[in-house]
């Protein structure tokens, strides 16, 4: 399938690219330097982690990021609509933004439904905090301050027989 590429001098290049290798376009430009897909692949976190201490998390919806730009590529006579996207400052996908400044760390949860990120030990010793966001609305749900945090992460689904109901 499609992927995305992060290059260049910041502010970095975010890329979307066909099954071939073939540049599909450049998504948008932004101070990050973290790629995270969720595990049911329907997210893309785009995020300024560590010394880029932006603590921006840029939250896509890839079907829309995909779908928009083979049907802008359909339609596109020449490249100047291509920038005119641009200019008129659209992200295709972008579903939101939000923030957890000098954060190391990100992790989702097995259905994709939340993901965390985290401020963590030995990369920062003051601050240690975890926060726990809604990839649908790129809204903060919860988090918490501890003293010292090594790490998060999200239980595994467990495997239930087809006809098991929840308890």
């Amino acid at each position: 399938g499609e992927f995305v590429v992060l290059h260049g001098l910041m502010p970095a290049t975010l890329t979307l690219y066909n099954n071939k290798g073939v540049k599909m376009a450049d998504i948008t430009k932004a101070t990050v330097n973290t790629l995270s897909l969720s595990p049911n692949g329907q997210f893309l976190l785009a995020g300024g982690f560590g010394n880029i201490g932006s603590g921006l998390i840029e939250i896509y919806s890839v079907p829309t990021l995909i779908q928009q730009y083979i049907t802008k590529k359909k339609r596109q006579d020449d490249e100047d609509e291509d920038e005119q996207v641009k200019k008129d400052g659209e992200t295709p996908g972008l579903i939101g933004r939000c923030y957890n400044p000098w954060g190391v760390s990100i992790s989702w949860a097995a259905d994709s439904s939340l993901f965390s990120s985290a401020v963590c030990t030995p990369r920062l010793l003051v601050d240690n905090h975890f926060d726990i966001f809604s990839p649908h609305t790129a809204t903060r749900l919860t988090g918490c301050g501890v003293e010292t945090l090594y790490e998060i992460t999200f239980c595994p689904a467990l495997a239930q027989p087809a006809d098991a109901t929840p308890p």
